[in-house]
This record gives C-alpha cells, sequence and structure tokens, in this order.
C-alpha cells in the first residue's frame, strides 16, 4: 500500500480562553487533536464537545468551528493534509469516524508528537518522515473507525469468546492486542467494563468454573483435571482452588457428589 498522504501543515495552539473562529471550509482535509482543554468542535452543521484525547476528522469543503471553553481552553494541534489518489482507490469506502478518543490509543498519541517535534526543529528529511508518520496515524484511526470505536460491545464479545475457548492456555494482553487490532489498556478497559475481572481474574475464574463440573460430574483423576484446565502442577491448582472456592478439590467433589453441597 502507497504511503496515504502529505503532511501539509502541524502546529500547536494555546487557545485563549473563550477562543473561538469563525466557519471555516478547507480544501483538504483536516485533523485537530485535542491535547488539554475543553470546548465545541462544529463540523458542518454538528457540534461536538472535546477534551484531552480527542481527535476530530473534518472532510475537505465541510464547513468547521471551533470554541474553546473560557475556563479550561483548548491546546491543539490542527493537522492539514493531502490523501495520494492511490491510497484513496485502494481504501474506497472507508471513512473516519468524525471523533475519536485517543486515551487508549497512545500510539496515535506518539504519532501526533513526532510530528510536531519534527516541524518545529526542521531536521534532515523531517518532511519524509512526517508523511510516514501521518501515513501511519490515518491508517491507524481507519482501524479504529472499522473495528473499535463505534462497536466496541461486539469487540468485547469477541475477545470474551476467544478467550473462553483458550482458557487452558496462557493468553496475555499483548496476544490480544495483536489478533484484535486493539490496544491492550483498552482491552483491559473492555473485560473489565464486561466481567469485572481482568484477563488474567477471567481465566482463572473459566479454570476453575470448568474443574468444578469435572471434580462433580466425573470421575477423572484430579491430576487430569487440573491439567485440562491449564494448570502445569496439581498441588498448585489445589492451592488456587481452595483460595478461590474455600476448600480442596477433593473436599468439593466428595460434598458435591455424597451430598450435592455447594462450596460456592
Amino acid at each position: 500500500m502507497s504511503l496515504c498522504s502529505r503532511l501539509q501543515l502541524i502546529n500547536l495552539y494555546q487557545c485563549a480562553p473563550g477562543f473561538f473562529t469563525n466557519e471555516r471550509i478547507f480544501d483538504y482535509q483536516y485533523l485537530l487533536y485535542v491535547h488539554k482543554g475543553t470546548g465545541i468542535f462544529k463540523i458542518g452543521n454538528t457540534p461536538y464537545t472535546g477534551a484531552m484525547g480527542d481527535i476530530f476528522f473534518c472532510p475537505d469543503g465541510i464547513s468547521n468551528t471551533i470554541i474553546a471553553d473560557k475556563e479550561d481552553p483548548f491546546l491543539l494541534s490542527g493537522i492539514e493534509f493531502r490523501m495520494s489518489e492511490p491510497f484513496q482507490s485502494e481504501t474506497k469506502g472507508s471513512k473516519l469516524l468524525p471523533k475519536i478518543s485517543l486515551l487508549h490509543s497512545p500510539n496515535c498519541v506518539n504519532l501526533i508528537m513526532q510530528m510536531i517535534d519534527e516541524g518545529a526543529y526542521s531536521k534532515i528529511f523531517a518532511g519524509e518522515i512526517s508523511d510516514v508518520l501521518m501515513s501511519a496515524l490515518y491508517l491507524q484511526l481507519l482501524r479504529i473507525s472499522q473495528i473499535g470505536a463505534h462497536d466496541e460491545g461486539n469487540v468485547a464479545l469477541r475477545i470474551l469468546d476467544y478467550v473462553k475457548a483458550h482458557f487452558e492456555e496462557e493468553i496475555t494482553y499483548q496476544e490480544l492486542s495483536e489478533r484484535f487490532a486493539y490496544h491492550k489498556s483498552s482491552i483491559n478497559r473492555l473485560m473489565k467494563a464486561v466481567t469485572g475481572m481482568s484477563l488474567r481474574e477471567y481465566q482463572i475464574d473459566l479454570r476453575l468454573k470448568t474443574a468444578m463440573e469435572l471434580l462433580a460430574y466425573s470421575k477423572r483423576p484430579q491430576g487430569e483435571i487440573a491439567a485440562l484446565c491449564g494448570y502445569n502442577s496439581a498441588i498448585f491448582f489445589s492451592r488456587q482452588f481452595k483460595e478461590k472456592i474455600g476448600c480442596t478439590p477433593s473436599a468439593y467433589r466428595q460434598a458435591k457428589q455424597d451430598h450435592g453441597t455447594d462450596f460456592r
């Protein structure tokens, strides 16, 4: 895939309290990143509230207006860029969301800060490097627009389904990040929002629930059950089971099979 864009301009602008612009229309696509502060960014007829970490996308030919808060005005970066024709053809039909939060996407923020740094000091090859950074930023935002920001609920369910299907394996945030194209901190946030647990806590919960079923309704040896549930050590399995459930695996099995008592 060719570079998507050529960076025209990136700035760092501290708005005065109550700062505002008149309605503007550009002949290029335009991003506005909020480093800090609050206010409103109006795209066409739609006003959006802005705060630290928000990035806005205004297509070419669409009016936009900045209105900074009187008490906590914006610190902004306006990012002007032009799309390459090959890239527009390759991504036809793909669109950026008008507003995306980058609070859980530090890679995108780093790309913005690197572009500011390149432009501020006029380093050798600054233009070429900035074009590469701009292309990477645009593609990251495009990916978030397509699979993340607008459909977090489905993303969370897909992640949970994957963890359930591989509960006996040592799954990491890095693995989930690479598989679902979502930042590790965002996956952690989604996991806790849906389950109330971290990835590790959720894995342990799944393993112990499976172990409880096998102990209650099968005659498999405890060592085999431990292995099936992802434990390399039967001793560690027994220790963690007692810590979380309140009794040893043997006591749980005896109570369930003899008396139907549930320790949970």
